[in-house]
């Protein structure tokens, strides 16, 4: 949609302009050798530009996939994480999280029309990733799966990210949380799983002139491989098994860590030789789609809260300006889990309430129970979480003779896995009298997320967002029904198969052209063309009886804040809404000037009958030439 626009501003920086100045003015240049070693972390305000092609793969040889430590493949060796090393250990604990980490104040990364892409083995072995993260970890302090530190956190503000393609990513294209001052211009962003852009709580953003685009549709793997990377991290880098005073849960750890290793060998070994993997376990369901939670355009969240629904109404980002964006070609396939949840836990993010191992990854129930006869059926990711889950529960009933640390104790502890799940899998109990402990939770993926399916634009608690010029098309989900939770399909309250153009919470005004459509569900009825979702103040939108694309709620009685020329128009697979004169002024014109016609007319005819000597005319009555161009038209005022 607006490449044109976005060629030019390549073309542009191609000729010898003044560059801007940002601190000193000088140019910093970024080559593909800064990426050797890991990320490239911008701490000092200045200008920075790519010089060439980046395709992210630090510390890589191929040796490293064998069986010995597959999961240390491309991560942070221990020098560069203590003393002097510049990747904290715990910033940098789940891995390289980024190609360029921005921790700084004043910052220009103008990627002058290069692309900056993640290479394929490394989106095997690195799951949680953005190109570019805007602050110095993945997220705050007591927040997401690991313990990331409870200082040093660095957001960047007053940050200018243009000019380039953000490529293949496993998870996110530009990342942030607590920023303020923001923004992105310029760019393309395509071949990513979650999301092209996602920010929590962020403040002053600007996107314009960005087309997100041709989401991935190559993953050779499902999310299971994640959780056995992540298991085994935790493991080889945060565990320090103690073989003498627990040697029996040590011995069957190690076996499991054996078994499990070599999978996870074997699998990263067939894609990095471009070969299928074969390994059921880990080997795509979803041909190649990725089968998370969410895939979706632009993310904006009022706070940083993982694993739990995006739907709030705490207004916590603001001042955010949409202007000629375009997201399109995104599609997903989610896996719902059958999650098991403790008596009495909460439904919230990682740690709350379900069974899930140290790093927060869900007990695949589904992958290990036997529909036959509730019996446990081994595999080696869910052998590993037992494993894990046993000498866990061993070492905390005797922490002393453990000698476990306190970082140990409190990963440890994130366990949930149960004695009772333990005594099932070694055949002490049976299926049945092990399910009857629990509930289950629905809507759910691999790490507890809830499970959304694809959403072009999503606005939760946002303060002053204006959007202009915004089309989102070509949403798509592939899910079917043999991919829900095989405990929990009956539930009726799945929403792992929706597409949603736009879902907001927000204050919103709609300035400029808002164009959705041709959005596809394989499951029928999933469609909501804009979606308002919560209890926001009049300050919000409020759309209603959308026909074919109902809203999930709505909210009687409050005004929409918009445009009152906003017309919104839907058909079978289209939800327009562009400026009145666009869409619903010209329709009324025409039909404005027919009525006039029709009364001329009469009024002739009245006159000439008076003025006739009872002659009578005849004249023949022209049919409206508008026919049925809209299925509905809302009318927003």
């Amino acid at each position: 949609m607006f490449s044109t626009f976005t060629c030019l501003g390549f073309a542009l920086l191609t000729l010898n302009f003044a560059l801007p100045t940002v601190g000193t003015g000088s140019v910093i240049s970024i080559t593909q050798s800064d990426f050797e070693d890991g990320s490239y972390i911008i701490s000092e305000p200045g200008y920075y530009q790519l010089a060439e092609h980046i395709v992210f793969r630090p510390l890589f040889k191929e040796s490293d996939l064998g069986d010995a430590a597959p999961e240390l493949t491309m991560y942070p060796v221990e020098d560069q994480e203590k003393g002097t090393g510049k990747y904290s250990a715990r910033a940098f604990s789940l891995g390289f999280f980024a190609a360029i980490v921005i921790q700084a104040e004043d910052v220009v990364l103008d990627l002058n029309g290069k692309n900056l892409s993640q290479s394929s083995i490394h989106a095997a072995t690195q799951r949680f990733f953005a190109l570019i993260e805007l602050s110095s970890a993945p997220f705050p302090p007591r927040n997401g799966p690991a313990n990331f530190g409870t200082s040093q956190f660095i957001p960047s503000r007053n940050v200018t990210i243009e000019n380039g393609n953000l490529g293949l990513s496993s998870h996110h294209g530009i990342h942030g949380n607590l920023n303020q001052d923001i923004t992105l211009r310029n760019l393309v962003i395509s071949n990513f799983e979650v999301a092209g852009i996602s920010l929590n709580q962020v403040s002053d953003l600007k996107v314009e002139s960005v087309d997100i685009m041709d989401s991935r549709r190559d993953v050779p793997i499902s999310g299971r491989l994640s959780q056995a990377i992540f298991g085994l991290q935790a493991l080889s880098v945060h565990l320090n098994l103690n073989s003498k005073a627990l040697s029996s849960e040590t011995s069957e750890l190690l076996m499991a860590q054996s078994a499990l290793r070599k999978s996870v060998s074997t699998v990263l070994k067939q894609i990095y030789s471009g070969e299928n993997v074969d390994n059921k376990l880990f080997a795509t369901l979803t041909e190649g789609l990725p089968d998370g939670s969410f895939v979706g355009g632009i993310l904006i969240n009022p706070k940083v809260f993982v694993g739990d629904k995006l739907e709030t109404d705490e207004l916590n980002s603001s001042a955010v300006d949409i202007k000629d964006v375009s997201v399109k070609r995104l599609s997903i396939s989610p896996i719902e889990q059958s999650t098991l949840m403790l008596e009495g836990g909460s439904i919230g993010g990682y740690g709350s309430g379900h069974i899930q191992d140290m790093i927060g990854a869900v007990f695949d129930l589904d992958s290990c129970y036997s529909l036959e006869n509730g019996e446990y059926v081994p595999n080696d990711l869910a052998d590993f979480q037992i494993a894990m889950a046993r000498y866990g529960h061993a070492c905390l009933e005797n922490v002393k003779a453990c000698g476990a640390s306190s970082g140990e104790i409190a990963l440890m502890r994130r366990n949930t896995i149960t004695e009772a799940i333990i005594s099932w899998s070694e055949g002490l109990m049976s299926g049945e009298d092990m399910t009857e402990l629990y509930s289950f939770q629905p809507n759910r993926d691999y790490m507890f997320h809830t499970n959304k399916g694809a959403i072009g634009l999503k606005l939760s608690g946002t303060r002053g967002m204006t959007v202009d010029n915004l089309e989102v098309s070509h949403l798509e989900n592939h899910a079917s029904e043999s991919q829900r939770g095989y405990h929990v399909r009956n539930n009726l309250d799945y929403t792992g198969f929706q597409v949603k153009g736009i879902s907001m919470s927000s204050s919103v005004n709609i300035v400029g052209r808002l164009e959705v459509n041709r959005l596809w569900s394989l499951v029928p009825n999933q469609i909501f063309c804009v979606d308002y979702l919560n209890n926001v103040n009049s300050s919000g939108v409020s759309i209603d009886s959308l026909q074919g694309f109902t809203t999930s709620s709505s909210l009687p009685g409050l005004l929409p804040k918009v445009n009152p020329l906003l017309t919104y128009r839907v058909q079978e697979d289209t939800c327009e809404a562009s400026e009145g004169w666009k869409a619903f002024g010209i329709a009324s014109l025409v039909m404005l000037l027919l009525v006039v016609t029709v009364v001329l007319l009469l009024q002739c005819r009245l006159w000439n009958r008076r003025k006739s000597t009872g002659k009578v005319m005849r004249q023949k009555k022209s049919s409206s030439p508008i026919g049925e161009s809209f299925t509905q038209d809302i009318r927003l005022s």
